[in-house]
């Protein structure tokens, strides 16, 4: 419905922290595409659902290793297994953070509570956790 469509585009990010070219840029969080890298930071709202691959201080380990997360934490080790606290309560409706780690997928709309880290969108839009159940 265009409702339903309505109230998932206000609850997400209007824009976001994407790696395009090599360089990181602000934009549009409707540009955003599956594949894309994002950089999610205390404050943001997640605009799209995606997956923890580095934390953002390993980031020329995230580089070296081409996306993968097992690598990626091999070389980290297990001491940075907790990398966010998230609110998930613009999905679920009551307050409920949750910590996330490396692989763990952050549904669109939740809100960052702490840490920083890169993600892979792996679904936008209506295909998202949060735009199924709309």
């Amino acid at each position: 419905s265009v409702w339903a469509a309505e109230t998932l585009e206000i609850s997400l990010s209007s824009t976001a922290m994407v790696k395009r070219d090599g360089k990181w840029i602000t934009i549009d969080s409707k540009l955003i595409v599956p594949a894309d890298l994002l950089k999610l930071s205390l404050g943001d709202r997640v605009p799209a659902d995606c997956r923890i691959v580095a934390p953002v201080n390993s980031a020329s380990a995230f580089d070296t290793m081409q996306e993968d997360s097992d690598a990626v934490r091999l070389a980290l080790g297990d001491e940075e297994a907790r990398l966010l606290s998230v609110d998930l309560s613009a999905i679920t409706g009551e307050s409920h953070n949750m910590s996330m780690s490396l692989g763990d997928t952050v549904p669109a709309g939740a809100m960052i509570n702490s840490g920083e880290v890169l993600a892979l969108v792996v679904r936008t839009g209506a295909h998202t956790v949060i735009g199924r159940s709309l």
